[in-house]
């Protein structure tokens, strides 16, 4: 959570009072991910009640936050977007896989599915200067740049609670000025 969502929940309450108004903010982290914030719990947002195998709910959290930021800061009429990347292949998995002969198959079957890097990129750069980014707040792509609708689940009170369970987690841990 601290690397992931919570990274970012600080970086952009941090930096918005200091943002000129027509600065664009991109958040990357799976947003739009309809139906996975049913393994979510907000009641243990920082995976410290019921953490399992490092992945399931504790990694939807940081989902189910990325995307809280997008529409709490959008509400709020910062120009905000979100990226949901999907799987790229660049080898961040590989301590997850061990690399190796396994990696390099399941690297190479990601590959057969997703774009490379080089054509994410292609997808992206001309959404850093889209019209669309100021015109609608808060919009959410995919990773060949086309938009996606932001989960149901997600409504605006329930933004507010993703954001409020970062906020008190974030109190309970002294920061250096």
């Amino acid at each position: 959570m601290a690397v992931s969502a919570m990274s970012r929940h600080v970086m952009i309450a941090e930096a918005a009072p200091r943002l000129p108004k027509t600065a664009r903010v991109f958040v990357w982290g799976f947003p739009g991910s309809k139906g996975y914030y049913d393994g979510t719990k907000l009641d243990d947002f920082n995976s410290e009640k019921s953490f399992k195998d490092g992945f399931g709910f504790t990694h939807m959290n940081t989902v189910a936050l990325n995307e809280a930021l997008v529409h709490h800061w959008a509400a709020n009429g910062m120009t905000i977007a979100g990226f949901n990347p999907g799987l790229i292949s660049t080898g961040i998995r590989d301590p997850l896989h061990g690399g190796g002969c396994m990696g390099s198959i399941i690297e190479g079957l990601v590959k057969l599915f997703n774009p490379s890097v080089d054509a994410y990129a292609k997808a992206m750069l001309p959404l850093f200067v889209a019209p669309e980014l100021v015109q609608t707040k808060g919009l959410l792509f995919h990773q060949d740049g086309s938009p996606i609708e932001g989960s149901p689940a997600l409504d605006s009170a329930t933004v507010e609670q993703w954001i409020d369970a970062a906020d008190s987690l974030l109190a309970r841990v002294p920061i250096a000025q």
